[in-house]
């Protein structure tokens, strides 16, 4: 990365770093000495990929008074004819003296948040493929670290692809997909979780003890996730390490491995497979996006006895759900839109504000029959049994 200015941050990216630090993002924004004006000039500031900056471009409509704003990945160009067909009329370049009259910022500074007034905004599906991408803050020399997730949080913008890319080639009626979470949606998760730590401690399954912690797995797990990317089964031994280090009960290294080496042998839910059965023979795909590693998932889906056509895992990205690349990287590889998949999970933190963030329906399997938490389902089952006709009405 090109030194950092020792200095105060230009007035303009001040503005930023207050912004953001507002919403729980400290220390973010860098000014550099070097120009980001450019998605190269800011790739090579950072030292990063070009396909990791956020580059921020903004058009005005053809009635010349409303703005646009594309937040694009600096490796890709935006087609204005195809940005067209989401925005409703024509996209013109617009001038610099347009740019900061309508966003307060020059360009080549002009940030995802801030803005003079509300703008229309899109983002780059692209982008939210890396764990890390670098945006303007204000200024042409500074710029922000954000994860893609702090970008969809902090930007009310509609993620889509910025040019054609075969999504809506084909022709005929678009395939489709249904794409689910593996474990606690297909896999009974709960049961084996307790059947481990219950051995772990030498107590029963259904013990205080043992509930304790697996109420408190998904928050242990998501702090290990958002740390260096580690393989599944290594996120799986930290985590169980950690939460059994919290009630004073420490692991060595083999028994802190032991959810990878149960994890195998889980069991499908009773209704799965004759609900996967059905919604082939209704004509829907079949997807699964897991963070579980590649090797610990095929025992898994081989219980199942129904082929999937797609899987997309923590491994292949490189980032762990809720993060949105799991889903990006499905569209790009399905070739269709979000408005023709349905995303089923029962983990609601883990898949259903990212799947409906991200324009999916989201279907949450309510196995134990919990107050629904926000934003809201598409749809809410108590079991996959119910799925086909639920998901048949969610797509016509």
């Amino acid at each position: 990365m090109t030194t950092p200015v020792a200095h105060a941050l230009k007035p303009s990216a001040q503005r930023i770093e207050d912004t953001l630090a507002s919403l729980g993002l400290v220390r973010r924004v860098v000014e550099l000495d070097a120009s980001t004006r450019t998605a190269l000039d800011a790739a090579k500031a950072v030292g990063c990929e070009v396909s990791q900056i956020a580059k921020s471009l903004v058009f005005r409509s053809s009635d010349g008074e409303s703005a646009v704003l594309v937040i694009t990945s600096g490796a890709n160009r935006v087609d204005e004819n195809w940005m067209a067909r989401f925005v409703g009329h024509p996209l013109l370049r617009a001038d610099p003296e347009f740019v900061r009259r309508k966003t307060g910022f020059s360009i080549g500074g002009v940030p995802a948040l801030g803005h003079s007034e509300p703008l229309k905004t899109f983002i780059d599906r692209d982008l939210l493929l890396h764990p890390t991408i670098w945006a303007a803050a204000g200024h042409p020399n500074a710029v922000c670290r954000l994860t893609p997730g702090e970008l969809l949080a902090i930007s009310p913008g509609q993620v889509v692809s910025v040019s054609p890319d075969g999504t809506t080639a084909n022709e005929g009626p678009p395939s489709k997909w249904v794409t689910f979470d593996c474990y606690g949606t297909l896999i009974d998760w709960a049961t084996g979780i307790r059947t481990a730590f219950s051995e772990l401690l030498g107590v029963p399954p259904g013990s205080d003890e043992v509930g304790r912690l697996v109420r408190s797995y998904d928050s242990v797990e998501q702090e290990v996730e958002r740390e260096v990317f580690r393989s599944y089964r290594e996120t799986l031994a930290e985590t169980t390490r950690r939460l059994f280090a919290g009630i004073e009960h420490p692991l060595d290294s083999d028994r802190a491995t032991i959810l990878a080496k149960h994890l195998p042998s889980w069991t499908p839910f009773p209704e799965v497979q004759r609900t996967l059965g059905e919604l082939r023979d209704r004509g829907w795909r079949l997807g699964v996006l897991s963070n579980v590693d590649p090797d610990l998932l095929a025992p898994s889906l081989r219980r199942l006895e129904v082929p999937f056509d797609l899987i997309v895992t923590s491994e292949a990205v490189q980032s762990y759900k809720p993060a949105p690349a799991h889903w990006v990287s499905f569209l790009k590889q399905a070739h269709v839109s979000p408005r023709s998949t349905v995303h089923v999970g029962a983990g609601f933190s883990y898949d259903i504000p990212p799947a409906l963030r991200l324009g999916f329906r989201a279907v949450w399997v309510n196995r134990n029959g919990q107050s629904p938490p926000s934003p809201t389902p598409s749809a809410i089952v108590p079991s996959l049994s119910e799925l086909p006709s639920v998901i048949d009405a969610l797509v016509r």
